[in-house]
């Protein structure tokens, strides 16, 4: 957690670490309201993956308002929205503010509220409330939650609809963060108990991989050479590539001091081939085996932090990020032992729809928005959103 001033609101990112022993099953812990079986082998669309989409910034924020989802296919055209409530909003104050009047507290950390499998994004509603949303404007509930004062709660959900990972993350009793994850099937499964840890740092669900589980991890300190707000996971240090079952450590991704120099991996979207990377000396990629590959010599020096950075396409085979430090500056790319090259494309790539689109901010005349780009044609649709959205990658096949 960050300190802040308690009247300052801040998106941060603050993070975990070690687990907790594995402990059995246990009683169920969340109630599954609406069937999503049946519809889990819907096509989302027959044009290809849609973008997700979301914004916390609005005039509401950052009240217990609204936020916005929103799927956008790659000709930048709207399909589907939905306009959920926010968590709840506190601040956690340290054992030494009693007492005093005008001590300063601190945020939760940064968590997402979305997770995306084949066919629809699931999405928290609220402090409890897990619905869905369809590519074709279809909602529903899939889970209600048990969360207490000073709680806030992580999900992530299969690809194939027919599990979620939930933790429930407890401030309660600052500095040390107690965080309680479970399994379950969707629907109407029993939730069983992955582990339980209590510590400086947390984790949370944010994928899956396989049968396997990815955490996020954070903990109070930047790592990221390219700035915390790089990683919309809000995992400041990494992640963890956990057994569903056991809950074993199976791999490490992020930040890393292991590398000849320290790696940088936790910038831009996860994806299949694993995260785009940066080290003092080369550029590449982290697989899910935790293996570092180099695309060749790095681009970014330190004045870079917050500025641009790299993003690895679906098939791990190249790497995205921006020329300059103008967000109209083109985007580069490049392939693994290859000569960078410059495309058409404007401003800061977010990430890869699939191998042939990029999502990318550009600004022209004072003014950003999200574009979708083919950096091979040079074809650019500009979806009207504002920079203030946060691309959380693609939907479909």
């Amino acid at each position: 957690m960050k300190v802040v001033a308690a009247l300052i609101v801040v998106l941060g990112a603050s993070c975990g670490s070690p687990y907790g022993s594995p402990v059995g099953s246990g009683q169920p812990s969340a109630t599954v309201s609406t069937s999503i079986r049946a519809e889990a082998s819907a096509a989302p669309t027959a044009g290809g993956p849609l973008a997700v989409l979301y914004s916390l910034v609005g005039p509401d924020y950052p009240r217990h308002g609204s936020y916005r989802i929103v799927l956008v296919r790659s000709d930048g055209r709207t399909v589907a929205s939905a306009t959920p409530s926010q968590p709840s909003d506190f601040l956690v104050y340290p054992p030494s503010c009693l007492g005093q009047p005008m001590c300063a507290g601190s945020l939760p950390d940064w968590i997402p509220l979305i997770s995306i499998s084949r066919t629809r994004v699931y999405y928290l509603d609220g402090d409890a409330t897990v619905r869905w949303l369809r590519p074709d404007g279809g909602t529903g509930i899939a889970l209600k939650l048990a969360i207490g004062p000073m709680q806030r709660a992580a999900f992530a959900v299969t690809p194939d609809d027919r599990r979620i990972a939930v933790s429930i993350v407890d401030y309660s009793k600052p500095p040390q963060v107690t965080v309680h994850l479970t399994t379950q099937d969707l629907p109407n499964g029993k939730a069983v108990d992955l582990f339980d840890s209590t510590s400086s740092v947390t984790e949370w669900p944010i994928e899956w991989h396989g049968q396997n589980l990815v955490l996020a991890i954070s903990d109070a300190s930047p790592h990221s050479i390219f700035g915390d707000s790089t990683n919309p996971y809000g995992a400041s240090t990494g992640y963890h590539v956990v057994d569903s079952v056991t809950a074993a450590r199976l791999a490490t991704l992020g930040f890393s001091t292991s590398q000849l120099a320290t790696a940088d991996c936790i910038a831009g979207l996860l994806g299949p081939a694993g995260t785009a990377c940066a080290t003092r000396l080369s550029v590449g990629s982290q697989g899910w085996d935790g293996d570092f590959k180099s695309f060749g010599p790095t681009p970014f020096q330190a004045r870079d932090g917050g500025m641009r950075w790299p993003v690895l396409s679906p098939n791990g085979q190249r790497l995205a990020w921006e020329m300059g430090q103008h967000q109209f500056d083109p985007l580069t790319l490049l392939e693994a032992g290859k000569t960078p090259t410059l495309t058409s494309i404007p401003g800061q790539p977010m990430g890869w729809l699939d191998d042939h689109h990029l999502l990318a901010v550009r600004y022209a005349n004072q003014k950003g928005s999200f574009v979708i780009g083919d950096p091979d044609t040079g074809a650019i649709a500009d979806t009207g959103l504002p920079p203030d959205f946060r691309y959380f990658g693609p939907l479909g096949p």
